[in-house]
């Protein structure tokens, strides 16, 4: 395993996220260190989990004897949804590809995003993905029926997007560095809306058809422990509607920073415009979900978030989609 030997700037970085990741994770660190491009860095951050997948990190990269350049560490606590944006800043490649402890990359996923990064000239690339069960076993792939291309910059409003799945992100640095300092207390989110938005304003975003991930689908998937995911009503749409304004507020907060750095243009002030009815559409749907969820003697309750990944949402919202 190399390690933190000076030389020159790699193309590429990759940052494997891993948390309590145990049963998948081996497949995942050997994916990564397996990727067929130019020798690349690769991060591999293990955010406090207490089960033994850094115990499997530390074994596969002492195994590890190739080309790329490899740091790992476990967090002494756990960041939570921020700690890739601790990650970031550690990164030195131009262009840096995201992975999870749980995914599987094709060995030519790196070379491709970033071959398609130079080629288009877009500022993120996303792509299919395989879906795999628990077991591995692979099932449908994501999306069908929609060629490689650039994506329209007012899709991301409308919310998340399979094309716009951040476990299939390669993004040039300037998406996180041409923009203040990420801060997770104020936006609890991933960032599968903000980068593309932010992609937008750099050079586009653009989407390859080839499924260049294995994307794993069980029970403790980061999006099943956030929502309500077997309840199509109310206490779902409330849910649903806030996180979307929360990620609305944050892109309209860069792209004041980012006419603030740049100056207006007729690209900025179509996206504010867009933006911002956006924003108003999304808030007035909030709000009707929240005033029929009280109407209904209904009253939210937080609770840890172990606790309300198990929390199945009982019947009888006062309204469905």
């Amino acid at each position: 395993m190399m390690t933190d030997e000076p030389g020159a700037r790699p193309e590429i970085s990759i940052v494997l996220l891993v948390y309590e990741h145990e049963p998948f994770v081996s497949a995942a660190v050997r994916s990564i260190l397996n990727q067929d491009c130019a020798p690349a860095e690769i991060l591999i951050c293990d955010d406090a989990s207490s089960d033994q997948s850094y115990d499997v990190v530390w074994d596969e990269c002492e195994r590890y004897s190739g080309p790329h350049r490899v740091r790992h560490w476990q967090n002494a606590r756990n960041i939570g949804v921020g700690n890739m944006h601790t990650i970031l800043p550690r990164t030195k490649g131009e262009v840096v590809i995201v992975a999870h402890g749980d995914d599987i990359a094709l060995p030519h996923r790196a070379r491709r995003l970033a071959e398609t990064l130079r080629e288009t000239g877009a500022a993120i690339v996303s792509s299919n993905a395989t879906i795999i069960d628990k077991a591995g076993r692979e099932g449908a792939t994501l999306i069908s029926g929609r060629a490689d291309g650039r994506i329209a910059p007012m899709d991301v409003l409308g919310g998340w997007s399979r094309w716009h799945l951040g476990a299939t992100h390669g993004f040039r640095r300037a998406v996180f560095e041409a923009f203040p300092p990420w801060k997770p207390k104020r936006f609890w989110a991933s960032t599968d809306l903000v980068f593309p938005f932010r992609a937008d304003l750099l050079g586009g975003c653009h989407y390859l058809s080839e499924p260049l991930v294995k994307w794993r689908q069980h029970d403790q998937n980061l999006g099943k422990q956030v929502s309500w995911t077997s309840d199509s009503g109310d206490r779902s749409r409330e849910y649903r509607k806030a996180y979307r304004a929360i990620a609305h507020l944050s892109m309209r907060e860069d792209l004041a920073y980012f006419v603030e750095q740049r100056g207006e243009t007729d690209q900025t002030r179509a996206m504010q415009e867009a933006l911002d009815k956006t924003l108003f559409e999304t808030l007035s749907a909030w709000k009707d979900a929240r005033s029929r969820l009280l109407h209904a003697d209904l009253r939210p309750v937080w609770l840890p978030k172990r606790e309300a990944a198990k929390t199945v949402s009982p019947p009888g919202d006062v309204a469905s989609e």
